[in-house]
Formats: C-alpha cells, sequence, structure tokens
C-alpha cells in the first residue's frame, strides 16, 4: 500500500483566487494522480479528505485509469458548505434539497465568506 499526500499548508504559498479555483478544478492535483496511477498498478484509490487541495479530478483521473475509488466521508461537505448540517446554533438542512447551494453562499457558511462559500458551490454544484 502507498500512500499520497496533499498537505493544506501549501494553501498559504497560494492567493484566495487561486485557491478557489483549484477547489473547483486542479489541474495539478489531476496530473498528479494521473502520473501515480500511470507509474504503478493499483487495485483501488482510496481517497480520505479531498477538499480543498486534491478536488474532485482525483476522482476523474481515477476513473482514465480504470480504477475504482473508495471515498470515506467524514462530514456533510458534499450537501453542506460548512460540514456540519448546522447553523446559527439549530440544525440546517436549507441546502440539502437545493441543486445549487446558493442557501450556503448567502448565509456565509463556510469560513464565514461568501467568497469563500461561492468557491466550495461551485465545486460541490460542478461534481455532483
Amino acid at each position: 500500500m502507498d500512500l499520497v499526500f496533499f498537505d493544506n499548508q501549501d494553501i498559504a504559498r497560494s492567493s484566495l483566487l487561486e485557491v478557489g479555483l483549484e477547489t473547483v478544478w486542479s489541474r495539478a492535483a489531476y496530473r498528479r494522480v494521473e502520473r501515480l496511477l500511470a507509474e504503478k498498478d493499483y487495485d483501488l484509490v482510496h481517497i480520505q479528505n479531498y477538499f480543498p487541495l486534491i478536488s474532485p479530478p482525483a476522482h476523474y483521473a481515477a476513473k482514465a485509469a480504470h480504477k475504482p475509488v473508495v471515498q470515506a466521508l467524514r462530514n456533510y461537505r458534499l450537501v453542506c458548505l460548512n460540514v456540519l448540517l448546522y447553523r446559527d446554533g439549530h440544525i440546517c438542512e436549507e441546502c440539502l434539497h437545493q441543486p445549487i447551494p446558493g442557501p450556503g453562499v448567502f448565509h456565509a457558511c463556510y469560513r464565514s465568506s461568501r467568497w469563500g462559500s461561492l468557491a466550495v458551490a461551485a465545486m460541490v454544484t460542478a461534481h455532483r
């Protein structure tokens, strides 16, 4: 078993705009996963936490290499921008059945930032 890490400390070396765009689609992450899968015949790809550096392109690279993916889900990122389904002291499910998690952007659910929330909303929406 080989482990590959993307270190979130790398975010400090990028602008917020770059991080936002890379959250939606990271060419670097796609190429890195693509290269790793070409170097060795892996049975599957197990992704623990793809946000924000790896981003969904890791899944696309695995699919292109015909490798199954096991995704560990440790939070509600796929349906909630703040991952908790909790806001302002109560359970919040406003985005749960929305095609675009607009309420999460309006409420700035990701790190109290509308711009950050917009980037996460774009990622979630683009890759559903």
